[in-house]
């Protein structure tokens, strides 16, 4: 059937060398036609965007005043649900910088306010800046792409100045990361006296797991009871991730069984969290302050016994988990843990054109001028034809595409062809 590039609304952009395999999933146009949909495609980009506004955590907005059956509460309460529904499919797709705000967003579906609808708009209009952002995987172990993560040492480079490239038996298998948030997000942004739903106090459980320098699970969860302290919280989060971990441990192990060679199952799978009572306690080290913890989170001292997981300690400040567990409002830290695992569509064309340039420029030397001439010409495909002309101007002309097509055309010629709004 060829390499897949479009499957399920997921744009698939491929980097394929002798020695390598790359690619990029995203979906641009979805995120755009989303955009247009709800007419927030004339505001400008932000660079610098988060999904959060400062000063005002979404858990603080206040309810809706209006009656149930009101058109107002009716209509918006329908637009609300499609635009959270559409971000949910982002999020869980190759979006993983949403989960949390998707979260948040999500619990007040049933009866929205004007302000969680702000709030809404407001998560939109970072999707609109950073429409283009998804995921990448590399099985190039030499020289991963930038938004490759190795923890622990030997490979870091930041940490060491005498690191060693990952070598191929450790930079390909899974590792997973867990954090936790604990207590609510509202901090100061409610008014004393005001009575609050209790699951508003509840932390938030953050959990990533990376194979061949991306992301192929995450989650971003309200836990299901008041913690009663941050160690109580984060072991409730690593419970949580190492159920992702053994579910794809178990995905691993049945690909192993169908003839795949795949080294994912032959060792405990890392699980690093940034809270060291937690690490303690995922290795029988009890407190009598830890004695209340329900015995289901003991599953993950199990899983480190039947050598399933190892769980060790790492720094807060690299913890890419982190950006799940909270509403960040360190635009800078949240774009740097953003950008640890996941990258822009356009960065990664441009690094791909920029190896096919050198492997063209590396076989050039040795190729006839004739079959350079015919190979420079190239195929031309239908897209590239009809975006070189003017008649694409016109909607009857462009309305088979898709709505990615019709994405990619508007963002080559800079307009919305006629009869499109």
């Amino acid at each position: 059937m060829g390499v897949v590039e479009w499957f399920l609304g997921v744009h698939f952009a491929w980097r394929i060398t002798p020695s390598s395999v790359s690619v990029h999933l995203n979906q641009s146009g979805f995120a755009s036609n989303l955009v247009e949909s709800f007419f927030q495609d004339s505001r400008n980009v932000t660079p610098t965007a988060t999904p959060y506004r400062s000063g005002v955590p979404i858990d603080s907005i206040a309810p809706s005043t209006d009656d149930d059956d009101s058109p107002a509460q009716l209509r918006r309460t329908a637009a609300y649900q499609s635009l959270i529904g559409s971000i949910g499919w982002l999020s869980c797709s190759t979006r993983p910088d949403l989960s949390a705000v998707h979260s948040f967003l999500a619990s007040y579906s049933n009866k929205p306010s004007v302000g969680h609808m702000k709030a809404a708009l407001y998560a939109l209009h970072y999707i609109h800046s950073t429409h283009d952002y998804g995921i990448s995987f590399t099985s190039d172990s030499v020289a991963p792409m930038h938004c490759y993560i190795h923890f622990p040492p030997t490979t870091d480079v930041e940490a060491y100045t005498d690191a060693l490239p990952p070598t191929s038996s450790t930079s390909s298998t899974l590792s997973s990361y867990s954090d936790a948030c604990w207590g609510s997000q509202i901090g100061n942004a409610v008014a004393d006296g005001t009575l609050l739903p209790l699951f508003k106090f509840r932390s938030m459980s953050g959990g990533i797991i990376f194979r061949n320098g991306g992301p192929v699970g995450w989650l971003a969860e309200r836990q299901e009871r008041t913690s009663l302290s941050s160690c109580e919280a984060e072991i409730r989060a690593t419970n949580a991730t190492s159920k992702k971990v053994v579910d794809f441990r178990n995905i691993c192990r049945s690909m192993v069984d169908s003839g795949h060679d795949l080294s994912d199952v032959d060792s405990p799978t890392l699980l690093f969290n940034d809270n060291d009572a937690c690490v303690k306690w995922s290795y029988n080290m009890t407190s009598k302050a830890a004695r209340h913890i329900e015995l289901r989170e003991n599953s993950v001292r199990e899983w480190i016994q039947s050598k399933l997981l190892t769980v060790k300690h790492v720094s807060g400040k690299i913890n890419p988990s982190d950006i799940f567990t909270k509403e960040m409002r360190d635009g800078i830290h949240f774009r740097r843990l953003r950008d640890s695992f996941m990258s822009r569509l356009s960065d990664f064309i441009n690094s791909s054109l920029l190896a096919v340039h050198h492997s063209r420029q590396a076989a050039s030397s040795s190729t006839p001028a004739a079959a350079r001439a015919v190979r420079a010409a190239g195929p031309v495909s239908y897209f590239s034809a009809l975006a070189s002309s003017s008649f694409c101007r016109s909607l009857p002309a462009i309305s088979h595409l898709s709505s990615a097509g019709r994405q990619l055309l508007r963002s080559l010629h800079g307009f919305v062809p006629s009869g499109f709004i």
